[in-house]
Formats: C-alpha cells, sequence, structure tokens
C-alpha cells in the first residue's frame, strides 16, 4: 500500500506511531503509545501487546501492556492468543483479520474464543530477522466485523513501522533484567564470584 494511498486519517494514525517511536520513553511507555495509537486509530474497545519470552516450559508469548482488560480476562485472552491465534499469526507472518471469531470456521471450536466471546480480532506480528518477537492483538467484542481488508493492511504497516525500534527496546530491557539478576547474585556474595561450586556455598 504506497503512501499515495493512505486517507488523512490514515497518515494521520501513523505519524503519531512514528513520533512515539523517535520519543526516548522506558519500554513500557514505549509499548504503551503505540497500543494507545493504534487501538484508538483502528477502532478497537481494547488491545494488548505480547513479547516472547523463554519460560520453564519453552518459548511463549507473554502480555508487556495491555488496555482495558481486568487482570482475569487478560489472562484468559493472553492465554487465547498464545496458542492458536498467535501460531496463525505466526506461520503466515502477517497480520490475521477475524471478522466474527465466534463464526470463524478456523477458530469457532477453540474453547477460548467461545468463553471470550470474541469478534472482531486483529492480530499482527512484530517481525526482526529472527522472526516475529512480539504481537499486537486488538478486538472489540461488541460489533463484528468491525475491522476491514484496509484495516489489516495499515496494522502490518504499523508493524513495519515499529518493528526496528521496539526489537532495540525488548533487547535493552532483556539487557536489564539480566543485569538485575547478576546485580542480585553479586549482592549475595559480597561482590565475590566465583565458578567453583564449594567456594559459593561458602559465600
Amino acid at each position: 500500500m504506497g503512501e499515495e494511498a493512505y486517507n488523512g486519517e490514515e497518515l494521520s494514525l501513523l505519524y503519531r506511531v512514528a513520533q512515539a517511536l523517535l520519543n526516548e520513553r522506558e519500554y513500557g511507555e514505549l509499548l504503551a503509545d503505540l497500543l494507545d495509537a493504534t487501538i484508538e486509530g483502528l477502532g478497537a474497545d481494547r488491545g494488548f501487546v505480547v513479547v516472547r519470552e523463554e519460560g520453564p516450559r519453552g518459548a511463549g508469548f507473554r502480555a508487556a501492556v495491555a488496555r482495558n482488560f481486568k487482570s482475569e480476562a487478560l489472562s484468559k485472552a493472553e492465554e487465547e492468543v498464545s496458542s492458536s491465534i498467535s501460531a496463525a499469526v505466526v506461520e503466515e507472518g502477517r497480520a490475521l483479520l477475524l471478522g466474527d471469531a465466534l463464526d470463524s470456521e478456523r477458530f469457532r471450536q477453540n474453547p477460548s474464543v467461545k468463553r471470550l466471546g470474541l469478534r472482531s480480532v486483529l492480530c499482527a506480528p512484530l517481525v526482526a530477522s529472527e522472526g516475529a518477537f512480539a504481537l499486537i492483538y486488538i478486538e472489540n467484542r461488541d460489533i463484528a466485523n468491525r475491522f476491514t481488508e484496509r484495516h489489516r493492511q495499515l496494522l502490518d504497516e504499523i508493524c513495519r513501522l515499529a518493528a526496528p525500534r521496539l526489537r532495540t527496546a525488548v533487547a535493552i530491557e532483556d539487557a536489564r533484567k539480566r543485569s538485575r539478576e547478576l546485580e542480585s547474585l553479586l549482592g549475595d556474595s559480597d561482590g565475590i564470584l566465583t565458578a567453583d561450586a564449594k567456594m559459593a556455598q561458602v559465600l
């Protein structure tokens, strides 16, 4: 979709996203700004950004920022996106559009789709060289077919804009987490590091 094809509202949304990405903000604030712009610009009523993380059971997607979810609803929705919908988005490498998830042959039998009453859904990958490292998920619970193919293309464009900046932000946040872990280990050993197991016990 070339720039000449965008209307005024779409250009305004892409400009807002670009400005948010240029700001020197903390990781969480950056994700929140991106999510808020996307929800407002595409007419969703709630959504979240999930980031790929390594856990005890292998890699999975965990919500990093969310809007308009209660904690219980978020955990259920996160679980749903982390399974069938996220798998489809990662496999296809582009935004997935569901006009009415409850009537979708692909997803309607999924227990989470029934339980959550999912209707209009858009979910898109943020892709780096090694594949999808995060997903943007938005939905409208009350209106079927709220999102159109145009919205799907626009969300893909938002992800293309955001992916390089967010990949860096995610990498920096991972490094900070690792730094805090190492700092904690240093604190426990009074600043002494050793590879010797017996010495580590003494410390």
